[in-house]
């Protein structure tokens, strides 16, 4: 086999010097963000339950469907308006069968 070429060698280790300048200069910019990061949280009054939301880790409880149609067996927000639709009688409170009980209609007379 023939040897690698001496200018190609040269270049690889350039390019780990340059690769390590840029972990390096990734790590103390990382730092620094984080620190400001701390001192603007501490000065506001951040609670880390905020933090978390903002950044997605934690979703808010999503609330139940607030109308069920029986007929159709679906919930949402159209349901009240497709039940007008077709001329009927305001939706009695019924238990979603998915959702049970957390799923009442809350304008049901």
């Amino acid at each position: 086999m023939s040897e690698p070429n001496p200018e190609l060698k040269l270049l690889r280790a350039e390019l780990g010097r340059v690769n390590d300048l840029l972990a390096d200069a990734r790590a103390r910019e990382v730092a620094a963000v984080l620190a400001r990061f701390r001192d603007e949280v501490a000065l506001l009054g951040i609670t880390e339950q905020e933090v978390r939301r903002a950044l997605s880790y934690d979703q808010p409880t999503r609330l139940p469907a607030k109308y069920y149609d029986p007929v159709a067996g679906t919930h949402g927000r159209d349901v009240y308006r497709r039940v007008l639709e077709r001329n009927e009688p305001r939706p009695v409170a019924r238990a979603c069968p998915t959702h049970r009980a957390a799923c009442l209609d809350a304008h049901a007379d």
